[in-house]
């Protein structure tokens, strides 16, 4: 790795570039590091979350470190690191049967119970023992244990949501545009999965981010499950949360509307009635009225359209 981030560097040297980036795919681990500009970093984030698509079979943790410094002399951004491990759980288990447990030592794998101290399974058991409690993603943020960090009024955000289709979602892309959009960065976080689809992020932020910041980023994160990015459609609103023009709440008003108004919407004008009790004696005329009336509509009447009206109409009610 110190090699490859050698050789990195001095690509970056020869092209007069501050990107640094290189990534290692393994079977079952994988290394990524890449200098944090929001639009390169944001390309990590999506191969660390396709990797983890990978991981449908077994357990995976994912840890997170950021540089104090920029690599370069002069350069801007700090160097990311993700590291990505498969970790599998005890032979024999049976996902099906670890849907309703909570025990820690029943859902993690060997390797986080073995490389996790009593006080540290401590924090994942209360946080996993609540999501579990209300079936929603939960958001915690609280003061760092002293012996867990290196400076003195640190803090700790923890997040928790359901994987339950075991599909390798770990909501990496998401989690990580929240961090850019609120401009509020952990130094290092530790994403987790365990037996019963629950995913884990634990999250130590330095002091200097306290308070509000951090209340505004949760208020965020507890509706990340709920988002997709979809272009053109979902992916419009979640753009407009990222971009603290609407809130979280508001965004799933605007998707629940985008469904209501795609399924309710009338159809059936009262020039189609019309025509169609005029063919309704001719089957081919009519038949041929109802293929172009469905064709009309569904050009007309499209989630792009409904979610692009929806969204525009929010951009300039903001200013």
């Amino acid at each position: 790795h110190i090699h490859c981030l050698i050789a990195a560097k001095k690509v970056a040297q020869a092209t007069k570039s501050d990107y640094i980036h290189f990534e290692i795919e393994e079977a079952d681990s994988a290394f990524y590091l890449t200098t944090m500009e929001p639009e390169k970093i944001a390309i990590t984030d999506a191969k660390v979350a396709e990797y983890i698509n990978t991981a449908k079979d077994c357990g995976y943790t994912i840890t997170f470190l950021k540089s104090e410094k920029a690599p370069m002399c002069g350069g801007k951004f700090p160097l990311g690191i993700f590291v990505v491990e498969k970790q599998q759980f005890e032979s024999g288990v049976k996902f099906e049967d670890m849907m309703e447990k909570s025990d820690i030592h029943l859902v993690a794998t060997p390797a986080f119970l073995e490389e996790r101290s009593d006080e540290v399974q401590k924090l994942y058991q209360d946080l996993i023992d609540e999501t579990m409690a209300t079936r929603n993603t939960v958001v915690k943020v609280f003061d760092a244990p002293a012996n867990l960090v290196q400076k003195s009024g640190a803090q700790v955000l923890q997040f928790a949501a359901f994987d339950v289709d075991r599909t390798g979602r770990a909501y990496i892309s998401e989690i990580n545009e929240c961090f850019r959009s609120h401009n509020v960065e952990p130094k290092r976080f530790y994403v987790d999965s365990f037996a019963n689809g629950i995913v884990t992020y634990t999250c130590f932020f330095d002091p200097t981010f306290q308070g509000e910041a951090l209340e505004k980023l949760a208020q965020t994160l507890r509706y990340v499950s709920h988002f997709k990015h979809n272009p053109r459609k979902s992916g419009l609103v979640w753009e407009l949360v990222l971009n603290n023009k609407i809130t979280p709440e508001h965004a799933i008003f605007l998707i629940t509307a985008a469904k209501f108004i795609f399924s309710f919407f009338p159809k059936e004008t009262e020039e189609y009635l019309a025509l169609a009790d005029y063919f309704k004696s001719d089957p081919s005329k009519k038949s041929e009225l109802d293929t172009l009336f469905r064709d009309t509509m569904a050009n007309a009447i499209t989630y792009e359209r409904i979610y692009d009206a929806l969204t525009s109409t929010m951009s300039y009610s903001t200013y």
